[in-house]
């Protein structure tokens, strides 16, 4: 018996061996021209002898290819590229395990038509395109283009709406190629309904701008949704409306009405609802908005004092206690065949409610004290926003871009604080004014050859009124009030020109020089009043008047050389003259720096499958209004800080490396980063630590250094339809500071996250999706203090039918250090869908099943520990329905 089973066991090893040598042959080639160059992106097909198509693949930058897995056997290997003839091979694999060929393509002067492989896969390659197949990822549990990216490979979608491929932001979301939003992509992620959407494409090496498209070496990207045939110039859109069912009073309604037509395309929206919804996202995004560095971009002025409070670590709907109104009217209008008119008008109001209890505990290795804090606060906003943008081609070679933004926006902050026992009420009032005009004009002398002109002008003033009803400062100004308050004001005006060349040298070298001035104004006046039987006391110290000067005339130049054919190695060198000047109530002082901003990168693409970028860069800066003004500033309850007294000059040193291997229609994909920063001299704080007031000073200190790194990887297990995607980062930075009388304090700080996640895509009634995330914190002075925190999710997709459909999502927190006992929270929603026909949905929901009313979490600075509590949305039942047309 013992024989027979160990001759069996014989036999199925030499089984498994046979079958893995079958199955294990590679074949490997080279593309290349009579004269002996790469050639990229040839489209290679391997075929059976019977001329069924097995396998295909587009050769990378070093004109490589290969397949593996293969039966030991003959193939048809065919090699297809438009300008050559088309290359039939024999290729016979019984006799190597792993063969290697060398094809060299003959040029063809006739033009050849395309060879297009249909192919029906979910993900498909084509040069810098990657193309998804909307209806291969939908299980039915969309509604949003922002739910459907979630479920796309190689996308990731992160808590507050960003989205990202691999380490880098997308630069836009485009519909059938024609764009909104820019960088407020979000509004349409959060709104636009799935359904219309056939394909969406990755844009890789993606140029805003159209004339440099083949000429700037890009790493940027972009998505662009393609519609159905029939959704294709005619109206349609949804509508869908819900109302709170056996609790307290709670709303929902959202409407989209679009039109994407040849020549026009029409994109309205409104969102209402009270239920936590974030239907915007970070709408600074789209007010300030830009794809491109142009002139001006990071100019905007200074807002120094905020009630807005920290938030739990939860989503939107749990603690966003809102009622929100939101109004979006969107145009693109076809003028002529040569002009182009963009219009965006955008209205949101909002009202949002905050509770919180927290828990402080302080310490500078000396004196310690508690404060504890019952806070509620109310803000109300008001946001209106226009942009006109028109284009127009004088040529095929020639473009000029107008645009024109405005933004209003109103904030009335209202808080009640419990500190300590003392009752205290905060009011602060914020408004906005901002006005920016841009015109940019693109030439293209030659195919390889662009000039680019752009001018800019931005005025933005942002007053704010500051009242709080209770002293508790008689420590700090050494007499008793009754209350304090702040009137501050800041105008800035911009003005920037900017001329920039590029230049696509043979080989693909690339030569970029710019050169360009900047003039900024600053107003700044704030004025600070104790209050005392009404009597208003202006301290000396507390008041500032000051106007700040900086004009900034700089050049630019960087050469890209390409060594090989994947093989690039890019520096570059900015001289800036700065000319500054700040004029305060007494004195004068002028800086006049010049500063050097040299870099060194280099890409290599190993083969089509294996990319590595790194880099060096040495950055000089010196200050700015939000590090001078001389005197005492309120920035909050408790907080006072001042800027500092001189100019100085910094020097930042910092280098990165990037790997990453596969392509988004590979079963792995992985990116890799890891970067050093370190800088000469740094600002940092020497800061007056008391249980009433804490008062902050910018020191300059010698010495700073952080490292961070970032893994993100994905692989698709076909034999179970599930894709795995693993996350690894984090950051450690080393300075110091002063605390009260301490000496400097050298601190660590480190910060360090990893997680999981398993997402299936059967097509049967089940799916899932759970996952894993650890975050793990340290800080390293006299004493060491850290947490660890988790999150785990569990998604249950239930689809019963082709018109029923359910979902149940749980969450649980964990937070390691909390005092009390409970350290755990459980959360789980409900929701049902029945679909009785195409137009019609009808939806039963139930948040916060467990009814969860508060949660706690923990955090550490290098100063303090803190718990806080926060108030949670109860659990509500709401009914919706949504009709399509």
């Amino acid at each position: 018996m013992g024989k027979i089973k160990t001759i069996n066991i014989v036999l199925l090893i030499m089984l498994l061996l046979g079958y893995n040598t079958l199955h294990s042959q590679t074949l490997q080639g080279v593309v290349v021209n009579e004269q002996n160059t790469f050639l990229n992106n040839v489209s290679v097909i391997l075929k059976s002898n019977e001329n069924k198509t097995i396998a295909y693949r587009f050769t990378g930058a070093d004109g490589s290819f290969s397949f593996t897995d293969l039966e030991a056997k003959e193939y048809l290997l065919q090699c297809n590229s438009l300008g050559y003839e088309k290359q039939l091979i024999t290729i016979d694999l019984s006799k190597e395990k792993t063969k290697k060929i060398n094809i060299i393509l003959i040029e063809k002067p006739e033009e050849l038509q395309e060879v297009i492989i249909e192919v029906p896969v979910a993900l498909k390659q084509k040069k810098d395109t990657v193309t998804y197949n909307v209806k291969s990822f939908l299980d039915g549990t969309e509604y949003t283009v922002e739910d459907l990216l979630k479920k796309l490979p190689g996308i990731q979608v992160d808590e507050n709406g960003t989205i990202k491929v691999g380490n880098q932001e997308i630069e836009k979301i485009m519909v059938e190629g024609d764009d909104f939003f820019e960088k407020g992509y979000k509004i349409l992620s959060k709104n636009m309904p799935v359904k219309p959407l056939k394909e969406v494409e990755l844009l890789q090496n993606y140029s805003n701008n159209k004339h440099l498209k083949g000429i700037e070496n890009s790493d940027k990207v972009a998505l662009n949704l393609k519609l159905e045939d029939d959704a294709k110039r005619q109206w349609f859109g949804n509508f869908d409306a819900g109302y709170g069912v056996a609790s307290e009073n709670r709303y929902t309604a959202y409407s989209n009405l679009m039109n994407f037509g040849k020549k026009d395309k029409y994109y309205f929206l409104t969102n209402l609802n009270n239920i936590g919804d974030d239907s915007t996202g970070d709408i600074s995004h789209l007010i300030r908005s830009s794809n491109d560095f142009v002139v001006g971009d990071d100019q905007m002025a200074q807002q120094f004092l905020s009630l807005a409070p920290s938030t739990a670590s939860l989503r939107d709907n749990r603690t966003n206690f809102n009622n929100a109104e939101m109004l979006s009217l969107n145009s693109i209008f076809t003028l002529s065949a040569k002009s182009k008119l963009k219009a965006i008008a955008f209205l949101n109001t909002n009202e949002q409610n905050f509770y919180r209890n927290s828990y402080d505990w302080f310490s500078d290795g000396q004196t310690s004290f508690e404060n504890k804090e019952d806070y509620f606060m109310r803000q109300k906003r008001l946001s209106a926003f226009g942009k006109l943008d028109l284009t127009h081609d004088f040529s095929k070679k020639s473009t000029l871009e107008v645009t024109t933004r405005y933004n209003y926006a109103d904030n009335k902050d209202r808080s009640t604080i419990n500190f300590n026992d003392n009752n205290l009420e905060e009011r602060l009032k914020t408004t906005t004014n901002f006005v920016d005009s841009k015109i940019l004009y693109t030439t293209k002398p030659s195919d390889k050859k662009v000039w680019i002109l752009a001018g800019r002008f931005i005025n933005e003033a942002t007053p704010q009124n500051y009242t709080v009803n209770q002293f508790v400062y008689q420590d700090l100004f050494k007499r008793d009030a009754d209350a304090v308050k702040q009137n501050s004001a800041n105008t800035m005006h911009f003005y920037g020109f900017e001329a920039k060349y590029l230049d696509r040298r043979p080989k693909g070298h690339l030569l970029e020089f710019a050169t360009g001035a900047e003039f900024r104004n600053d107003d700044l006046n704030t004025t600070f009043y104790l209050i005392d039987n009404q009597a208003e006391i202006r301290p000396d110290d507390f008041q500032n008047n000051l106007k700040f000067q900086n004009y900034s005339y700089y050049t630019s130049l960087n050469y890209s050389y390409r060594l090989w054919n994947n093989f690039r190695i890019a520096s570059s060198v900015k001289l800036n003259y700065l000319s500054q000047k700040i004029e305060g109530q007494q004195e004068v002082k002028k800086n006049d720096p010049f500063l050097l901003t040299p870099s060194l990168n280099f890409t290599w693409e190993i083969n089509n499958k294996n990319k590595l970028q790194a880099g060096y860069n040495y950055n000089m800066k010196t200050n700015n209004l939000l590090n001078m003004y001389p005197n005492y500033l309120h920035t909050g309850f408790r907080n006072f800080t001042t800027g500092y007294t001189d100019f100085v000059k910094f020097a930042n040193h910092s280098s990165s490396l990037m790997y990453s291997f596969g392509n988004f229609s590979d079963r792995f994909f992985m990116s890799a980063m890891a970067g050093y920063g370190f800088s000469d001299e740094y600002f940092s704080s020497q800061t007056i630590l008391a249980q009433n007031y804490t008062v902050s000073t910018p020191i300059v200190l010698k010495d700073q250094s952080m490292i961070y790194y970032n893994l993100n990887t994905d692989y698709y297990f076909k034999p179970i339809k599930t894709n795995m995607k693993i996350v690894f980062g984090g950051t450690s930075s080393q300075y110091q500071n002063y605390v009260n009388e301490s000496d400097i304090r050298d601190i660590t700080s480190t910060s360090i996250n990893y997680g999981m996640e398993l997402r299936s895509g059967f097509s049967g009634i089940f799916n899932y999706h759970f996952g894993t995330k650890w975050d793990y914190n340290k800080f390293e002075t006299t004493n060491v203090f850290d947490y660890t925190n988790n999150r785990t999710f569990v998604n249950l997709n239930f689809r019963f039918s082709k018109k029923l459909y359910a979902v149940l999502q749980s969450e649980r927190y964990y937070f390691g250090n909390l005092s009390q006992n409970k350290k755990d929270f459980y959360f789980s929603d409900l929701n049902i869908d029945y679909r009785p026909n195409e137009k019609i949905s009808l939806r039963f929901a139930v948040n916060n099943i467990f009814n969860t009313d508060t949660f706690v979490s923990y955090s550490l600075t290098d100063i303090s520990i803190s718990e806080t509590n926060y108030k949670l949305i109860p659990r509500y039942a709401l009914l919706r329905a949504e009709f399509r047309f």
